[in-house]
């Protein structure tokens, strides 16, 4: 604690041993959480209560990602309504014969109409796709696909 005047300022200290490097430290650090039972195997949530449980299986880095898991869901489940509601996508053009045009006639359309003149009555129009299949979305899904693979996972882990 520092004074400044009236008002006390608080500060962390980290302390570092003189004859332990920082790996040795946190190896020592893990495997003290690897062999004790207790307050080390439970995390506090804000809506859902206290979720505590021990198995010899998981270590205490794999308790340290469920707390994160843990905290982290209701974000989880904001961004997946986010991609659900705004979805990236590409807006491509694409050529065709119709007998119908929705779009203004381009250049490129006034050439080739006039290149084929059997297809009077037919328009070489420009028409809109929408494509969702694109390089961001593919990324996404092979991580969401994941995601239940990895709750079960730790379902099997955890019972």
């Amino acid at each position: 604690m520092v004074r400044t005047g009236k008002k006390p300022l608080y500060s962390w200290i980290k302390i570092d041993p003189k004859f332990l490097s920082n790996s040795k430290l946190h190896q020592l650090r893990l495997d003290v959480e690897n062999t004790i039972r207790g307050l080390a195997r439970s995390f506090d949530a804000n809506v859902n209560g206290t979720l505590t449980s021990y198995n010899d299986d998981l270590t205490s880095e794999d308790y340290e990602l469920l707390a994160i898991f843990h905290r982290e869901e209701q974000n989880f489940r904001q961004i997946l309504y986010g991609i659900r509601t705004f979805p990236k996508f590409n807006i491509a053009a694409q050529y065709r014969w119709t007998v119908k045009s929705i779009s203004p006639l381009d250049n490129r359309s006034v050439q080739k109409m006039a290149s084929h003149p059997a297809k009077n009555k037919q328009n070489f129009a420009k028409t809109r796709l929408i494509n969702f299949n694109i390089p961001q979305n593919k990324l996404l899904k092979e991580q969401l696909v994941y995601v239940p693979r990895f709750k079960i996972e730790v379902q099997h882990l955890l019972y």
